[in-house]
């Protein structure tokens, strides 16, 4: 249902703010990294509307080459620290062991992309890997 909803989300928000195609490559490339990468979860509805939102305004800011370059390069010092992030058991995967190389590869893929939505996707997604949030049962990392 949270996927679904999320899709659905960034659909209706990249008609009111930008464009759809541009949206959807906002949502699919923060899901594909967070999904080696892990991290903070907002509650369920929350993180739908949250995210459909962000994915939506994502295409709305042109970055500079150097821009891209500055937060690509602090997306993968976070991940090469932070990554993976289990805040919820939910992203503990088979392939953990190599979470964190495949992660820094999917960051790495935007120095020869050179795209502005995948720099603040990868961005976005990062910030959650650092250990300031909750977790569940209140212990911090």
């Amino acid at each position: 249902m949270n996927l679904y909803f999320g899709i659905i989300s960034t659909i209706v928000f990249g008609l009111l703010f930008s464009d759809i195609l541009h949206s959807i490559l906002a949502l699919a490339s923060f899901m594909v990294l967070r999904k080696f990468s892990g991290g903070f979860h907002l509650p369920i509805t929350v993180c739908s509307i949250v995210t459909g939102l962000g994915a939506a305004l994502i295409p709305l800011f042109t970055l500079s080459h150097v821009a891209i370059l500055l937060l690509t390069g602090l997306s993968f010092l976070i991940a090469l620290r932070y990554a993976p992030n289990n805040y919820e058991e939910i992203y503990n995967v088979k392939f953990d062991a190599w979470s964190k190389w495949i992660s820094l590869l999917i960051i790495s893929s935007n120095l020869y992309l050179n795209s502005s939505i995948l720099a603040l996707s990868f961005m976005i997604q990062c910030l959650l890997l650092l250990p300031i949030y909750p977790r569940k049962g209140g212990e911090q990392q």
